[in-house]
């Protein structure tokens, strides 16, 4: 059996955002195929965090020198992340959000401490594979003398931070880290292996990168979270139609919504029998937990498991404008089901194919006109939703997603089995 370690500090078991749920797929995935893994957790865990690692089955190692300075630190960096933001109102002119915290650098992200212990797991239970979950972490890997470490070390890059971070300042937006081209690719090439989470990624990180393997890996869904065969649409007669949006609360998903309400559903959608569900970290965002300040808008909040939300809507609406990576709220509508209309930024990742099984639209009158042929005709959707599904069940399989993930891996004798993730 072989060895992962895997280096995080994304409670990736809450699967609460697209990060933690992609996480939380690749770890499976590769336990599936025969990895023993351990998790180095570069954060403190809360008391529910360990009760439920614990009722998981996963292995966690804590890093924890018990330093005054270190919890100053790592207190900051949760804050920087939203694992401990406090809900407060944001006005409509606030939609991209405003940091409170100053955004980290890669240096942000060197302690000498977690260097240490990192050597000591290593010789402790001497890993055939490092997985670190961005590159932020990379520094890690500075412990062993170049061209002497006993594993492979493979980076999810999740994103090309760089090409983020520019994105997000267009729309005004801060962006949790600061990183240019150059520092973003001396980083990446301390690794053996770069998953890329798209096409287009995957090009820009061989060009920036080209003496490192780049692989792409999309996203995959716990298939055994419901039966493969559903009726997605099921619902009582004369109830509303009700269009749905679930995500975290960062900058791109706030501007997102608000440009939904403000341009789409406050100019006539909201007037017919419709209802807007927003789900998520997302929700406390808004104005208040079931009132939105905008018509027949209601705010679940965090909703687990992500059948619980998908089981309630009809139509799912991915307005998100910018930010780079695969959009997993669009991937998830495959996986469930789900009638789409999707701003053209948020189709990263798909295919042609997969395109054409939604209904994108740039503007404002685009966007509302798709939601309102899918309102005024349950025959249309119905007839997306099988479509979606059946495209979900083949190019979004698992044999598919990792395909080229499981060629790497034999091809450096790291034994895989056949199969899908348990």
């Amino acid at each position: 059996m072989n060895t992962l370690l895997l280096v995080t500090d994304q409670p990736f078991w809450r699967r609460e955002n697209g990060s933690q749920q992609r996480s939380w797929a690749l770890l499976q995935f590769l336990k599936s195929q025969g990895f023993r893994a351990t998790c180095f957790y570069m954060v403190p865990l809360t008391d529910s965090d360990i009760l439920a690692t614990r009722e998981l089955g996963l292995q966690i190692v804590a890093f924890d020198p018990n330093g005054s300075w270190f919890a100053k630190r790592v207190h900051g960096i949760a804050n920087m992340f939203g694992r401990r933001r406090r809900k407060a109102k944001r006005p409509a002119s606030q939609a991209a959000g405003v940091s409170k915290s100053p955004p980290g650098t890669l240096q942000t992200y060197r302690w000498p401490a977690a260097a240490a212990q990192f050597q000591k797991l290593v010789a402790r239970l001497h890993p055939d594979l490092v997985l670190c979950n961005y590159v932020i972490w990379g520094n890690l890997l500075e412990a062993f003398p170049s061209g002497q470490r006993p594993f492979l070390a493979v980076v999810d890059t999740q994103d090309v931070l760089h090409q983020r971070q520019q994105s997000f300042s267009r729309y005004g937006a801060d962006h949790w880290i600061e990183i240019t081209r150059d520092e973003e690719a001396q980083a990446l090439g301390l690794f053996d292996l770069i998953l890329a989470a798209q096409a287009d990624e995957a090009k820009t990180l061989r060009a920036m990168v080209p003496e490192v393997d780049v692989v792409q890996v999309g996203h995959d869904h716990d298939r055994h979270a419901r039966p493969d065969v559903i009726d997605p649409q099921r619902r009582l007669p004369d109830a509303p139609v009700r269009i749905g949006m679930i995500g975290s609360g960062n900058a791109a998903n706030r501007d997102g919504l608000r440009w939904f309400i403000d341009e789409v559903w406050n100019n006539g959608l909201s007037a017919q029998n419709v209802e807007l569900l927003v789900a998520g970290s997302l929700s406390s965002e808004m104005d208040g937990p079931t009132d939105s300040g905008a018509p027949q808008v209601r705010c679940l909040g965090v909703v687990q498991p992500l059948d619980a939300f998908y089981d309630q809507v009809d139509v799912v609406i991915n307005p998100i404008r910018f930010g780079s990576g695969i959009k997993i709220k669009t991937i998830e509508a495959f996986r469930f089901g789900k009638p789409l209309v999707v701003h053209p930024h948020s189709t990263q990742g798909l295919s042609e194919a997969a395109k054409e099984a939604v209904l994108v639209a740039d503007t404002a009158a685009e966007f509302s006109a798709a939601c309102q042929r899918l309102v005024d005709s349950a025959a249309m959707r119905r007839e997306m939703s099988q479509r979606m599904l059946q495209f979900d069940r083949t190019e979004l399989s698992a044999k598919s997603v990792y395909s080229d993930l499981v060629a790497w891996l034999r091809e450096h004798d790291l034994c895989v089995a056949s199969g899908r993730p348990a």
